[in-house]
Order: C-alpha cells, then sequence, then structure tokens
C-alpha cells in the first residue's frame, strides 16, 4: 500500500531530510531508495520475506511504501515476538511473485541503502532469481558507513543509531518504520559531517572494479557469487592466473580493484581476455583444486612456482635457481638446545668440514 511521507513527522530529531542539499554532484542527492525487510529467518535459500518497507528520495520529495508479504510458511514464534508480525497477519497477503514488479519498479535506478545492506539485498536477490530477475543494485550499508564515519564507537546497529542521534522510531522491527529510522540518519550524518568526508567514506564503499579493456562485458556478473576455483586467461586461452574463493565474484572484482595501485594486478588485467571458473564444496574443497590446478597450468602469474622450469625464470645466467643454491644451517647461540654437540662435531671432521662452535 502507498502512503505519501507526512512532512511533519521527518522533523523531529536531529535528522531532516528538508535540509539536504541540492548539489546534484553529491552521492546522496541521486534517487535513493531506503529499504527494510522482515523475514521469517536469517537465510535466503530457505527462509522467506513477510513484509517490505522501502522510502524512496527524489529531489527532496519523500514517498512511503510498504506492504506486507505471505511467506507461504508459518511465521516461527521468535520472529512473531520480535516483530509482531503473525502468521495470522500475513495469511491472505499479497506473495512475493505479486509484488515483485512493484518492488522493482519502485527500487529500478536508485541507491539501494540498507542497514547490513548484504542481508536485505540477499533476500530481495533470492526472491527475484526464483522468478528469473537479476537484481543487482548499488548498495550503500548504512551500518559500514557509521562504523567508517564514527570509530570511536563500539556498536553500530539499528538501536545503537537511534539512541545516539537521537531518532524517533514508533515501529521498531517493522519494515517501515527501520526504513524511516535510515533516511534519519542519514540526514544526521548529512548534518554534522563534511561533505568531503561523507562522500570519501561513500565513495569508498561503492567502489566499482573498472574492468580490464578486453574482458567481455557481463563477464563478472555472470560469476556466482559461491565457492570455487577461478582462472583468468589471455588472447590465446594460455592460463595467466588461478585463484579460489568462497565467494567467487567478489574476489574476481577484488584483482580489478586493485589493480590500480598494484603493479603486478596492473600487468594482469591488461592481459586477462576470459575468465573461466569451477564451483567447489566449500573452503577446503576450493583450496585443493586451486592447488591441483596450478600444479597442472603452471599460470605465470601465480606466485608459486608450479613446475621446476618455472623456477629458473628468477635465476640470472650465473646466479643458480633458489632451490639449486646450497642452504647453510645456521645455529643459534641464544638457544642452547640447538647447538652442535661434539658427536656432530666430530662427524663433520671425519667428513673433512670445520667443526663449528658455540
Amino acid at each position: 500500500m502507498h502512503r505519501p511521507a507526512p512532512r511533519g513527522e521527518w522533523h523531529a530529531g536531529r535528522g531532516d531530510p528538508s535540509r539536504y542539499p541540492r548539489d546534484p554532484m553529491t552521492t546522496l542527492d541521486q534517487p535513493l531508495a531506503f529499504v527494510d525487510l522482515e523475514t521469517t529467518g536469517t537465510h535466503p535459500g530457505f527462509d522467506r520475506i513477510t513484509e517490505v518497507g522501502i522510502v524512496t528520495l527524489t529531489d527532496g520529495v519523500l514517498e512511503e511504501w510498504s506492504s506486507l508479504v505471505d511467506p507461504e510458511c508459518r511465521v516461527p514464534p521468535a520472529i512473531e515476538a520480535l516483530t509482531g508480525i503473525t502468521s495470522a497477519m500475513v495469511r491472505g497477503a499479497p506473495t512475493f511473485a505479486e509484488r515483485a514488479d512493484e518492488i522493482e519498479q519502485r527500487l529500478a535506478g536508485r541507491l539501494f541503502i540498507a542497514h547490513n545492506a548484504r542481508f536485505d539485498q540477499g533476500f530481495l536477490k533470492a526472491e527475484f532469481a526464483r522468478r528469473g530477475i537479476r537484481f543487482q543494485p548499488r548498495v550503500l550499508c548504512t551500518a559500514r558507513l557509521s562504523r567508517r564515519l564514527y570509530p570511536g564507537f563500539q556498536r553500530h546497529n539499528l538501536d545503537a543509531l537511534i539512541g545516539r542521534f537521537g531518532i524517533d522510531c514508533s515501529a521498531r522491527h517493522r519494515a517501515l518504520g527501520d526504513a524511516r529510522v535510515l533516511v534519519r540518519f542519514l540526514a544526521a550524518v548529512r548534518a554534522e559531517v563534511a561533505p568531503e568526508a561523507l562522500e570519501a567514506a561513500i565513495a569508498h564503499q561503492l567502489a566499482r572494479p573498472s574492468l580490464p579493456p578486453h574482458l567481455p562485458a557481463g563477464m563478472l556478473e555472470a560469476l556466482p557469487d559461491a565457492p570455487g576455483v577461478y582462472v583468468f586467461h589471455a588472447e590465446d586461452g594460455a592460463p595467466l592466473y588461478v585463484g579460489k574463493s568462497v565467494r567467487l565474484r567478489t574476489r574476481v572484482a577484488s584483482h580489478f580493484r586493485a589493480d590500480q595501485h598494484e603493479p603486478k594486478e596492473r600487468r594482469l588485467a591488461q592481459q586477462v581476455h576470459s575468465i573461466s571458473h569451477e564451483l567447489c564444496a566449500g573452503e577446503l574443497s576450493a583450496l585443493l583444486r586451486e592447488s591441483r590446478l596450478v600444479k597442472e597450468l603452471a599460470p605465470v602469474y601465480n606466485r608459486r612456482c608450479a613446475a621446476p622450469e618455472r623456477c629458473t625464470r628468477s635465476a640470472g645466467p650465473d646466479r643458480p635457481p633458489p632451490d639449486a643454491r646450497p642452504r647453510r644451517r645456521r645455529w643459534s647461540r641464544s638457544t642452547p638446545g640447538r647447538r652442535p654437540t661434539a658427536a656432530t662435531c666430530s662427524a663433520r671432521s671425519a667428513r673433512g668440514a670445520t667443526p663449528r662452535t658455540p
């Protein structure tokens, strides 16, 4: 159901969105969507949404929208006690499938703002995916923003922000009530944080990788954010680098963020033309598969040598490879237990070596 924002209500506390400056160059002056969900649990794969609350802000104009959602399953008693949303309340409400188009339209083209945003985005992404809709908004997490702007505070949950900024919240643990808190929080932050510092903190969180010039569009987004191994390939298909992660897309993207600062990553980004991947059951299986692929493919950018002939790359014309150089064992004078014994010195003398003494 749609409810226009009551203007007077937003002037309570330290956060007043009407005081947002109209500088079009700042990130927070683009169309925004403050989002909060209530769910039957914490796992997007098994649990379902019970309520959606969205507050949009466009050119200083606020618009509120919220709806109960039938999760098509029972709401656990603990969730009923926390949110006040009961199985009886959501029974007969629209399902997410019936609300999907409207929710997508309200969020389209807007910066997605939520507290612990991975939770809300993850549930929406899972629900949209069940209906064949790809949901990948630009996301700003207010919990992460609070930690970056106020490192001196230990707690950054929603209750802590409500108390710290004197925000009025008449409907805690309800989707629209919590979404309103986010609007007021950002309004309070803009009132007391220097614009340059706030913009820098937001930009740090929104930083997106600049894709390599030869990488096909959409290849990065097509990677699953799940455990597995990945291989960067050169133009001729030769393997350049093998890596593993419990979140493939996030890890691959980090290479292209780092290419602005690290020479190795910059060279790698200039040469990569395609990415292949293989899903694994978990972190351990990904680690084992990565080790196996490094040995089989011998990629040039992996730190450890995958084959003996690769090690000769670091050797000069008059310098043997590292593994071929003899190593001298050093005895620690500060560790009596590791000093050579008389028997050791005698054995070394028999071989013609000069015995070392402490």
